[in-house]
Order: C-alpha cells, then structure tokens, then sequence
C-alpha cells in the first residue's frame, strides 16, 4: 500500500494520480429531479384531459343525435338492450305528453340531465325495431324531444375513463418517486466518494 498525496487518488487503470472530482460535477446532476417530475406533470395532465375528452364523448352517446318538434311524429330505431330514454330540451318549465306506438313509457328513477338534456321518460320496448314517438306540449312552449340512452347504460364506459384518469397520473408519480430517491442516493454516494478522495488519509 502506499501513502496518495492529497487530495488525489491512484487510478488503478493507469497508475497515475488524478485529482477526485469537483463538488459541481457530482452526477446524475439535481436538474434531473425536476426533468423527472415534469414528465410526471405531464403525464398527470395527459391523464386528466384524456378523461375529460373520454367523458365527453361517452355523454355525447347518452344524447338524442335527432330531435324532434312538438306534434311531430317521428319513427326512431329503439333496441332495449341500449336502456333507451326520452330525452326533452326546454329553456323553462313545459308542460307534455308523450307516447310510443308498441312501448311504454314510465318515469324515471331520479333526475338526469344532460348538457340541455332532461330525461323525462324511459322507454320500454319488446323487441329491437321502428317504433313512432310523438310528443305534445303548449303551444308556445320552445320544446324539443329526443330518444337517447340512460346514463346507467354508459357506467362501464364512464368506469373505464375513471381508472384511466388514477392509472395514468398514479405511474407517472410513482415514477417520479423512484427516480428521486434514485437520483439522491446516486448523488449521496458521490459526494460521500468526493469527500474521502479529498480526505489526507485516503490510500489507495
């Protein structure tokens, strides 16, 4: 063993005496927590808008995509296994009637409305197929109707956009997370190195 002036070190590849890096060169440098934890911002707010986009794209579906006048009958293609509804659009209060040729109608269990659209009836019907809806209000009522689907039929869409919006962000922080006490144990043992490079006492 011999004595390594200080405060070099003794490179065991070539044998020469280099000096033990610098306090600003300790690696992985401090700027990689922030890298890490905006990749973790980012992907918590890709997460979120990709719940958002999901959402309103699955209440979109829920939505009567033709609606009809007061006094209009209209023939629409209604399948039971879509939980179908009826749907009215009014600025205030109206009063109405409604029926289906070969369905009923009952009402609904609760309020659900969605954007401009109140479900005011749900709808029972036998068999996929055409069926005539028509609809009665006041005369100056300003009332659309539309057939639409209940939200309980869209739950499993809506559960699926619920776990993406925790998967998506949750990874990303728990990335950040592990990445962080990668980065400062890294640095610990690097400045932990410096310091007994620098040390008189140090032999190599």
């Amino acid at each position: 063993m011999t004595d390594v002036p200080p405060p070099y070190r003794q490179d065991p590849r070539y044998g020469a005496y280099v000096p033990p890096p610098a306090p600003g060169q300790i690696r992985p440098r401090a700027w990689w927590i922030a890298v890490v934890w905006t990749v973790a911002l980012l992907t918590a707010v890709s997460g979120v808008a990709g719940f958002a986009s999901d959402l309103d794209s699955t209440l979109k579906e829920l939505v009567p995509a033709r609606s009809f006048a007061p006094g209009e009958p209209v023939t629409v293609t209604i399948d039971p296994a879509d939980e179908p509804g009826l749907y009215l659009s009014s600025r205030r209060p109206v009063r109405f009637s409604c029926e289906i040729d070969g369905g009923g109608l009952s009402e609904p269990n609760g309020t659900q409305t969605v954007n401009e659209w109140e479900l005011v009836h749900v709808i029972d019907v036998p068999e996929k197929g055409e069926y005539e809806v028509y609809c009665s209000a006041e005369e100056d009522a300003e009332a659309r109707f539309g057939v639409g689907r209940l939200l309980t039929a869209a739950m499993g869409e809506i559960a699926g956009s619920v776990l993406v919006l925790l998967a998506v962000p949750g990874a990303g922080i728990l990335f950040a997370i592990i990445m962080t006490i990668a980065i400062l144990v890294r640095r610990s043992n690097a400045r932990r190195n410096g310091d007994l490079l620098r040390s008189p006492h140090v032999r190599a």
